[in-house]
């Protein structure tokens, strides 16, 4: 277990510490500052539950901070066959398979670090200066491992393998347009993978657990929600079935890359 922690704790360190990761969230953090709690902005909707508030505000930063995640991922594998990392990695006593899933998780952890700053911080804003109960607090934590942490963990995947087969300003490009197009695009005007069990955007978790309204479907806190919990849980099968076969296709090709080098 020592070789898995050390390249977690040595990626994770890398990820964190790289200023370009925090100036884009930051930018975010403007955005949503002003969006979330600009003079007038009905953060406590009248008639909706904690749980919906919660939900409510976790969903919204799924808008754009896991693209920016994902963004910021896509070099991390990438980087270590550019330098010749790899090849000195892989004379180390460490398996393929954990080097690859300490890489992933601490890469996961890292572009998560700036999304649980904010969160907490949008909480404690949410308490202190809108008297929201303290109660959202733990109820904020809970929505962002439902809806925000399979999000950054379906784009993460897909963006340590992807770049090992295109340019990475490719990638970055091309998953800046999937991930609106797959998520939040009208699927009635441009055909599409949103509403669909493949949507990572955790929508279908915010209806299905949370009772979600509001956002870019537009409803009321008394409207129906569009999915129930077991939808939501399948959903969240099919994005974990996803991660994995992504995870096994990717550790296959480093195997194969390894025999060719």
């Amino acid at each position: 277990m020592y070789p898995f922690f050390g390249v977690a704790r040595y990626e994770y360190r890398m990820t964190v510490l790289r200023w370009g990761m925090w100036l884009a969230f930051g930018a975010l953090y403007v955005l949503y500052g002003i969006t979330l709690f600009a003079p007038g902005e009905p953060l406590i909707q009248r008639g909706a539950s904690l749980w919906q508030i919660a939900g409510q505000l976790v969903f919204r930063t799924n808008l754009f901070m896991p693209l920016v995640g994902g963004i910021v991922a896509a070099d991390r594998l990438y980087r270590d066959y550019r330098l010749g990392v790899r090849e000195l990695q892989s004379s180390a006593p460490i398996g393929a398979c954990t080097y690859l899933a300490a890489k992933y998780l601490a890469v996961i952890a890292g572009v998560m670090t700036p999304v649980v700053a904010f969160i907490l911080a949008a909480g404690m804003i949410s308490v202190v200066g809108y008297h929201a109960p303290v109660q959202l607090l733990p109820m904020l934590m809970v929505a962002m491992l439902v809806l925000s942490l399979p999000a950054f963990a379906f784009v993460t995947i897909f963006s340590l393998a992807c770049p090992l087969v295109m340019p990475v300003r490719v990638y970055q490009v091309l998953f800046t347009g999937y991930w609106f197009w797959g998520n939040f695009l009208n699927p009635h005007v441009i055909p599409n993978l949103s509403r669909t069990l493949l949507t990572p955007s955790g929508m279908w978790a915010f209806h299905g657990f949370f009772g979600g309204y509001g956002g870019e479907i537009h409803l009321s806190p008394s409207t129906t929600p569009l999915y129930t919990a077991p939808e939501a849980v399948l959903n969240l099968a099919v994005l974990a079935a996803c991660i994995v076969a992504a995870f096994v296709a990717l550790q296959q090709f480093m195997a194969w890359k390894a025999r060719r080098a």
